[in-house]
């Protein structure tokens, strides 16, 4: 045993002689067995027969003692070391706060020693691996099939257990939103961290009158009784709020946070419990604790399981540009604690989507290309959409959008901005196709469009026996078959118009020509190339 400790115990020996406290003798007769809860504070004492916790810099190690008198104790590193700690007395029954582990405490395990009790030494675990910085780094960013997919690396140490990542764009994530239960309103509640108060605000037309209290969980890691080496986890409340009262002419309050000493950084559990006439609803949601004072919404992240150092993500990019990934968060295990790491993307990715007006659909059956582009590092083009990676705040690209082979539009958009989304607006009519086959409207039947170049485009009709196309005005060959039966003809799409088209209500197949009046002189614009002139409609710029 280490020599200060065997100093330590003599001195407790003989301040207990002095004060006529029961000798070694006297114990024996007693037949209460001195037990043990340990944690991380009053609200987090388990008995050390379910394991003992593992504590890092920052967290107090908290004790409750099970016997009819007060003992001493104390802890000590396992390994050789100068540092001893005397830790006495402890009342019985009273939880008391025994160390504060600091930063220049030495990791690895202890042993906490009650003195003149049967209760062998009880091991714990000092650990800062968690805490460790990660070198979490991007190496190469692609895009693809409509997403962003970025490889990722950190360093080999320390070994990632339990790890997710996921990215966050530019909405706020410091505000959680979650739904309020139907039982009391319906609705959404944010919730905002702020120091030592959480500020709560209702949203919504349903949102009636409730209470509110708020608890955070973090999963605690501990050692397995009898183990140095196997860790558990358990899940325990580490902080709560009291009740407070939401209305509708008073929807936001403040909830003061009441804790057992600081939170540790890493990832909770969110649990709002609303109080109403019918009882009490349950909802839950997830933030990041990166520090003291505020908390990070997980709520609308991505997430994606990390099995390696080296890893990687798709981030789907949807119409919203606020939700693109602007930052990843990852978090992990590491000897039984949580640790977290974030990292700035620093890729401006915008998008322009190439739109059929005036029915604000999109082009997705047109070819689009980029020929041409200033400030860009990459460009992929999916659904009508064409994604860009910008090397630049001075982006252009010139783009040719066609259908089979032939070019109906081309242009160029200049000043491309990060972080938007540009609308292209090209001039189509919409030819609506029903094919009927014994006088019914057939499904399933292939209807394709050609002109003088050949076969433009095709596709199947729907339940309705409908096919819908959108194309620039001219003159075009329309052709349906299905039900051993084929029926063709020829039209004129006027310019910007809806143009209905019944085939095969005629009992014998044919080709005829159809024109309407107000579309005479249409017909010229067929294979022009038509050079565009974009009106950009923007959103979402940060």
């Amino acid at each position: 045993m280490n020599p200060r400790v065997v100093s330590v115990l003599l001195m407790v020996l003989l301040v207990e002689a002095l004060a006529g406290a029961p000798g070694p003798a006297a114990r024996a007769q007693v037949a209460v067995v001195p037990s043990l809860d340990l944690g991380y504070g009053p609200s987090t004492l388990f008995p050390i027969s379910q394991g003992t916790p593992v504590f890092s810099a920052g967290d107090q190690l908290w004790a409750r003692l099970h016997y009819n008198s007060a003992l001493f104790l104390v802890a000590s590193p396992s390994f050789p070391s100068n540092t001893t700690y005397f830790l006495g007395p402890v009342e019985p029954g009273t939880p008391t706060r025994l160390l504060l582990i600091n930063a220049t405490d030495p990791q690895g395990m202890w042993s906490l020693l009650v003195v003149n009790s049967s209760l062998p030494p009880v091991p714990f675990l000092v650990s800062d691996a968690a805490s460790t910085p990660s070198n979490l780094t991007m190496a190469e960013a692609h895009l693809r099939g409509g997403a962003l997919v970025m490889n990722f690396t950190t360093s080999p140490s320390p070994q990632l257990q339990d790890a997710q990542a996921c990215t966050l764009g530019s909405q706020n994530p410091s505000t959680a939103v979650v739904p309020v239960p139907e039982l009391v309103g319906g609705g959404t509640v944010a919730l905002v961290m702020d120091g030592n108060k959480i500020d709560a605000t209702a949203i919504g037309p349903g949102t009636g009158n409730f209470t509110l209290q708020v608890d955070l969980y973090y999963s605690y890691a501990f050692l397995a009784p009898n183990s140095t080496s196997i860790i558990l986890f358990r899940s325990a409340r580490a902080a709560t709020t009291g009740p407070v009262l939401i209305t509708r002419s008073n929807p936001s309050a403040s909830l003061v946070l009441q804790t057992d000493g600081s939170l540790r950084s890493g990832r909770y559990e969110l649990r709002l419990f609303f109080g109403g006439p019918q009882g009490i609803s349950l909802a839950t949601s997830e933030v990041l604790v990166p520090g003291t004072g505020s908390w990070v919404w997980l709520g609308t992240c991505q997430n994606t399981q990390v099995y390696s150092n080296d890893f990687s993500i798709a981030a789907p990019l949807g119409a919203d540009p606020s939700t693109w990934p602007r930052t990843l968060w990852l978090t992990y295990t590491a000897f039984g604690q949580q640790g977290f790491a974030n990292l700035s993307l620093g890729l401006n990715v915008a998008a322009l989507t190439f739109m059929g007006t005036p029915w604000e659909v999109p082009l997705s059956s047109y070819v689009i290309r980029a020929v041409a582009s200033t400030g860009t590092q990459e460009i992929d083009v999916q659904n009508a959409t064409m994604f860009v990676i910008l090397s630049s705040l001075k982006a252009s690209v010139n783009y040719t959008a066609g259908l089979g082979g032939k070019t109906f539009f081309s242009g160029a958009v200049g000043a491309i901005e990060p972080f938007t989304s540009t609308v292209i607006p090209f001039d189509v009519s919409e030819l609506a196709v029903t094919y009927f086959v014994g006088g019914l409207a057939r499904e399933g039947s292939t209807v394709s469009v050609s002109n003088s170049a050949g076969e433009l485009i095709s596709g199947e009709t729907n339940k309705n026996g409908q096919a819908f196309f959108y194309l620039p005005a001219g003159a075009y060959n329309v052709t349906a078959a299905g039900g051993n039966s084929t029926a063709s003809v020829s039209v004129i799409l006027p310019f910007g118009q809806k143009f209905p088209l019944d085939l095969g209500l005629q009992p014998s197949t044919g080709t005829g020509d159809i024109t309407l009046g107000w579309a005479l002189g249409a017909s010229a614009a067929a294979g022009v190339v038509v050079n565009a002139i974009v009106f950009l409609r923007r959103r979402g710029r940060p």
